[in-house]
């Protein structure tokens, strides 16, 4: 059913800045052998920027005759320090543009000189470093599919007494400080001899949102932000979800605003459909109230937020969840761990983010402070030979013991030694071998009890090929356990015995037979993963992520995996976390989007790790030609079981040009297969991959439920 005009709109008050709009902000001076920018109206040096360092090369260039330019523009010639070719030379114009400003450089320098590690100058007085605002541009997919965020300007704030000077930070922004920042040099298509390079500043009153400045850069005729009280966008069941839209008009001219908002939960049920049109001052905004349903159960909410000005269409899609709360048993225990997240918003509400979903084990992180989160930490460091070859017995002795220092500083359960080597030939097995056999000795004397594991093999890189070079090499002995990765392609976890390949049950069953042949060994799934790339027929759309989930956990733990780790908590990667790169699906990994909201994956990581909870695995259950499930025992005797269909077969998607991924509250798998199921009581309960509970009551002492594609968790039944 339809619900309709549920979110209540409330406009706040604009917030309005003509005043300064007609009167300049800034002004150019010089000093310092550099240029500055000045305060228009108290004469005040509020920011320098300009000069160039080569760090890869022994050049510097500062400021040297500055010549003004039509519409208050300059152009600085850059004089060379430290020039052992006496061939450079270069000079840097400056464009104002309204509250903009632009900085060309142009360098004319010998074909030697690297630029590859330049970065120029820039800071206000006493310096002041504030952190990165990664923006991003959603755009529609051009066959249908779901829409997408691409990387939008990457600001940072420099505030003063009165402005703020905001950069686009255009080179690596993790290569920055409070004085300097690497700029991005290109060669001249005709001459290599000349480089070229952009640097843009705009200039705002302090109070403007980072939105705001980046809508600017962004050439958008609004900004959009969805917010909410709560972390995560994260509600507690039994809750009533509200979330705010905030407008912003990045325009120096008013703006008359068209919005829409919907908001559609899991089910497909639209909860809200708004739509409002609202006048902006200029650089002024407006705050749009919305209240959801009550959340009776788990659910997720999608969010779609449009603003169109004069024809032009900028949206942006976020989500607002609901989950339960649910106290998990004892110690650190089960199969359920995480390979890694990020500090968002803060490290503290995402450990306790991790512990609420049920995560006991981190792949590589500080185990003493995890054990007051209820959970524990094993130590994973990387295995490059070329870092170990022809050192010396006492220079690995040296090495190895730096790792074991930090192993017993932590506190780790164990240490994975090396992450996706793939063995080719004997020799490189026997050169890690080596290595293990001189690290065996020292870590059982000074940390016992800590597990010595493989490297972390991939199933996709010639992982049981590597494990066996490994085992002729004499190696198994030397180890605890064997880490694994279990990647997977188009095809649902449980495709079993078709090899070993990108296939998640089917590998993991070549490991089983491969430890058959040398010594079975506990199990570390170190990285499983749903990824979540839109609009790729190889990686999971949303929905098939989240009932992937659940499959892959009860895989795990009928398999007897000691701990399967998924790959990973947030959206986005290490090198640039909380960014955006619509051409690289290693941002797409995580249960949370990069900013920090939740995507249905995490309410079914939490409903497994709930399922789960403390269960021993009893057995395999099968109906008929395809419906099929495991049965697993929990400690006061009951039986959960998680059970599907597989009639509509095992792939994901076709391979085709004009793919397109669909959305996540449409059902993807089409056949019902109905399954008698004997009860122990009135009732059997079901419940879907993000746990919304749905009772069946016993006739003559049966339930039927429809099984498909989609696993459910089953409460209740005799099997």
């Amino acid at each position: 059913m339809m619900m309709m005009r549920i979110g209540l709109i409330v406009a706040a008050a604009s917030l309005v800045m003509a005043a300064w709009a007609d009167a300049p902000l800034f002004d150019f001076g010089e000093g310092e052998r550099s240029l500055w920018l000045t305060d228009a109206a108290t004469g005040e040096k509020v920011f320098r920027f300009g000069n160039l360092s080569f760090q890869w090369a022994p050049q510097n260039a500062t400021a040297g005759r500055i010549t003004p330019l039509d519409r208050n523009g300059y152009r600085v010639e850059l004089e060379f320090q430290n020039d052992v070719t006496g061939k450079c030379r270069g000079n840097y114009e400056v464009h104002p543009d309204g509250n903009r400003i632009v900085v060309d450089y142009t360098l004319n320098i010998p074909e030697e000189v690297t630029t590859d590690g330049v970065i120029f100058e820039r800071f206000i007085p006493g310096g002041q470093l504030k952190p990165l605002f990664k923006s991003g541009i959603w755009f529609r997919h051009a066959n249908g599919g779901v829409p997408y965020e691409a990387k939008g300007a990457v600001l940072r704030p420099f505030p003063g007494k009165r402005l703020t000077v905001w950069e686009k930070v255009d080179g690596n922004p993790a290569w920055g400080g409070e004085y300097q920042q690497h700029i991005v040099f290109r060669k001249d298509e005709k001459d290599p001899t000349i480089r070229h390079a952009r640097v843009e500043f705009m200039v705002l009153p302090n109070g403007f949102d980072a939105s705001t400045a980046a809508a600017v850069f962004n050439r958008q005729v609004l900004a959009l932000n969805v917010t909410t009280a709560k972390p995560f966008h994260l509600f507690d069941v039994g809750e009533t979800p509200e979330f705010k839209l905030t407008v912003f008009n990045p325009s120096l001219r008013p703006a008359e605003a068209e919005l829409r908002v919907n908001a559609t939960a899991y089910d497909g049920t639209e909860t809200i459909r708004e739509n409002r049109r609202c006048m902006l001052a200029p650089q002024g905004k407006t705050e749009l109230s919305f209240t959801l349903p009550k959340a009776e159960q788990p659910d997720i909410w999608f969010i779609e937020a449009v603003g169109t000005v004069d024809g032009k269409e900028t949206f942006l899609r976020s989500t607002v969840a609901a989950m339960d709360r649910h106290e998990f048993q004892g110690a650190p225990q089960g199969v359920f761990g995480i390979s890694a997240f990020f500090p968002i918003p803060d490290r503290k509400s995402a450990l306790e983010l991790l512990r609420r979903i049920g995560v006991r084990h981190l792949r590589s992180e500080n185990g003493n402070e995890l054990r007051t989160y209820g959970m524990d930490a094993g130590y994973h460091s990387a295995y490059t030979p070329k870092e170990w070859a022809g050192k010396s017995p006492e220079e690995q002795e040296k090495r190895i013991r730096e790792h074991i220092a930090k192993i017993k500083a932590n506190g780790a359960t164990h240490w994975e030694f090396g992450n996706e080597n793939d063995f080719k030939k004997p020799e490189e097995a026997a050169a890690y071998v080596e290595l293990l056999r001189r690290i065996r000795p020292i870590l059982d004397a000074e940390a016992p009890g800590v597990k010595l594991l493989s490297i972390g093999f991939a199933n996709g890189f010639g992982g049981i090929k590597s494990l066996d070079l490994v085992a002729q090499a004499g190696g198994w002995p030397l180890l605890d356990g064997i880490a694994y990765h279990l990647g997977r392609g188009n095809t649902v976890p449980d495709l079993e015995n078709v090899g070993d390949g990108w296939f998640y049950l089917s590998s993991l069953q070549e490991l089983e037979k491969l430890m058959k042949k040398h010594g079975v060994k506990p199990v570390y799934l170190t990285e499983i993963y749903t990824p979540t790339f839109p609009n790729t027929f190889w990686d999971d759309s949303l929905r098939n992520a989240t009932e992937n989930v659940p499959l892959s956990y009860a895989i795990a733990l009928a398999h007897d995996v000691k701990i399967a780790h998924y790959y990973q908590l947030n959206d986005s990667v290490w090198f640039d976390i909380g960014g955006v790169n619509s051409n690289d699906r290693e941002y797409s990994f995580g249960m949370l989007y990069r900013n920090g909201n939740v995507k249905p994956t995490l309410l079914a990581y939490q409903t497994a790790a709930k399922m789960l909870d403390a269960a021993k695995f009893e057995k395999k259950w099968k109906s008929g030609k395809c419906s099929k499930g495991y049965i697993f025992t929990k400690p006061d005797g009951s039986r959960v079981a998680l059970l599907w269909d597989r009639t509509d077969g095992y792939g994901l998607n076709q391979k085709k040009t004009e793919f397109a991924g669909q959305e996540p509250w449409i059902a993807f798998w089409k056949t019902r297969t109905p399954v008698r199921l004997k009860c122990t009581g009135t009732e059997i309960k079901v419940i879907n991959p993000i746990g919304q509970l749905r009772r069946i009551p016993a006739k003559n002492g049966y339930a039927e439920v429809n099984l498909s594609g989609e696993p459910i968790w089953v409460v209740g039944a005799e099997f």
